[in-house]
């Protein structure tokens, strides 16, 4: 079983816009692996608001979380 850790790495750079937690994108080379789920996640966890990556408990990630989502397109 491969360890999740090398292909979800956070994103090193300092230009974090929307929360300090952005993970970094891989780069792909062909149409089929943008669908990747490793790919459509990292896109969709860097959209989310700070308020919701930063909130304090599970219960309040997962209530923010679904007022974030409604608000996001993916």
């Amino acid at each position: 079983m491969a360890c999740i850790t090398k292909y979800i790495k956070l994103d090193q750079s300092q230009t974090t816009r929307r929360h300090s937690f952005k993970l970094a994108k891989e780069c792909v080379n062909k149409r089929v692996q943008q669908k990747f789920l490793t790919i459509t996640a990292t896109n969709a966890w860097n959209q989310l608001p700070a308020e919701v990556v930063n909130a304090p408990s599970l219960n309040a990630f997962k209530a923010r979380l679904d007022q974030g989502l409604e608000s996001m397109e993916l």
